[in-house]
């Protein structure tokens, strides 16, 4: 679609158009970085392991993961009477930026769960292209909700520590390890991106990962 006079000035300053755009600044940043995604989320790989507890600055944002478990219960809560079956991460979440406008992308994005030891991605959640043979396959969180009261209105507000769960939804007879590993990208603040000519935080380097031991809350109590 071309732009006609004056158009592409407004988009510009649309702000939607500008997170489209700063989006794109991070994609082609990371790539551009470490030769493409794939070899950064190995960057993530060769970090020694964290355990629980241990609280990560990443740069946007602060994270410490306290638990996981498997879950026969929704994010919500509830037993819908199907075999279902959720991989939850709490953890606790700090804002190191000026403003909430992106924290919640951010943690969205830079959090993941390295899925090859329970067998790849699961169906209904494949990547947009995956990896290689011997190259790590990653999956983002399907929810994000305040531990509290489950609620999916999660704001995460400069300096104001949040405690989240993020949920994956896995087949309902996928066998789950007793230990998994999730990861996380850092991003570094840049005065003026290349397209918004704002600043912003893009994403860089596989900044740590955790191996966490995954307890089991499934009301069947099945064997990890």
């Amino acid at each position: 679609m071309a732009f006609k006079d004056g158009e592409l000035a407004r988009a510009a300053r649309n702000p939607r158009w500008r997170i489209a755009a700063a989006a794109g600044v991070v994609a082609i940043a990371a790539v551009a970085a470490f030769g493409g995604f794939r070899r950064a989320e190995k960057g993530v790989l060769a970090k020694p392991p964290l355990a629980a507890g241990q609280r990560v600055d990443a740069g946007a944002l602060a994270i410490t993961p306290l638990q996981a478990w498997v879950d026969d219960r929704t994010p919500f809560g509830l037993r819908t009477g199907r075999p279902e079956q959720y991989l939850m991460l709490r953890a606790r979440v700090e804002n190191l930026t000026d403003t909430g406008y992106s924290a919640y992308s951010y943690l969205s994005s830079d959090l993941v769960l390295f899925t090859d030891p329970i067998g790849g991605t699961p169906p209904g959640l494949v990547p947009e292209a995956p990896p290689p043979p011997g190259q790590p396959q990653t999956m983002k969180a399907s929810s994000l909700s305040l531990a509290g009261d489950r609620s999916f209105d999660v704001a995460i507000l400069p300096r104001l520590p949040v405690v989240v769960d993020l949920a994956w939804k896995l087949p309902s007879d996928r066998k789950v390890p007793a230990k998994l590993v999730w990861g996380v990208f850092g991003r570094e603040h840049t005065e003026q991106t290349y397209l918004t000519r704002e600043a912003g935080w893009l994403k860089a380097n596989g900044k740590a990962r955790w191996e966490l031991a995954v307890e089991d809350r499934r009301a069947s109590g099945a064997p990890l």
